[in-house]
């Protein structure tokens, strides 16, 4: 892991982070889009999954700089709540079936809501399952003393960036490379 790592701007203009920032949040991405992509196939829900996986992380970073409201919010706090985010998918399905479907079916655009809800729910699950597989885990209580973590996977680590760059490849591979062969 580089520390101090060189700073950019991100590509959404949401805020400047470190490269060292952006590793994490890359792996994220990499197994937001390849556990859609493997089980569904379908292009568009796995890139819009990819995107999504880094929410948790991202409300953290609102206003500017990773951490910049110390003590508002602290990194794998309530942001990774798996009970937060029941409340969020609840709160909205419940829009999403009372507002959204209505208007988009009668725009033609009934597909384009279902696969960016099913994204949503993709990626953010998907952000709180890999938290869960590394060391720190996720919270079990609103003030993040008690944790839940089922390996000792490092944050960062080799091991990391390998896992996700081959279920990455190997989405890949089993959705388009065997049928090239």
């Amino acid at each position: 892991m580089l520390k101090g790592g060189r700073r950019f701007l991100c590509p959404l203009k949401l805020a400047v982070f470190t490269s060292d920032f952006f590793m994490k949040w890359l792996n994220h991405r990499l197994i937001g889009f390849a556990v859609p992509f493997i089980i569904t196939g379908d292009v568009w829900l796995s890139v819009a999954s990819s995107v999504f996986s880094t929410i948790p992380d991202s409300i953290e970073t609102l206003g500017g700089r990773p951490h910049r409201y110390k003590g508002l919010m602290k990194h794998r706090g309530a942001s990774h709540h798996p009970i937060t985010w029941i409340g969020i998918f609840f709160l909205a399905w419940a829009g999403y079936s009372s507002f959204v479907r209505p208007l988009i079916a009668s725009l033609s655009l009934a597909k384009f809501g279902a696969t960016v809800f099913t994204s949503f729910l993709w990626g953010v699950s998907l952000h709180l399952v890999c938290d869960l597989l590394t060391k720190n885990g996720l919270p079990l209580s609103f003030n993040g003393n008690r944790r839940a973590s089922v390996s000792s996977l490092r944050t960062g680590s080799v091991t990391e960036y390998v896992i996700a760059l081959a279920l990455f490849s190997f989405s890949i591979w089993m959705r388009l490379g065997r049928k090239l062969l």
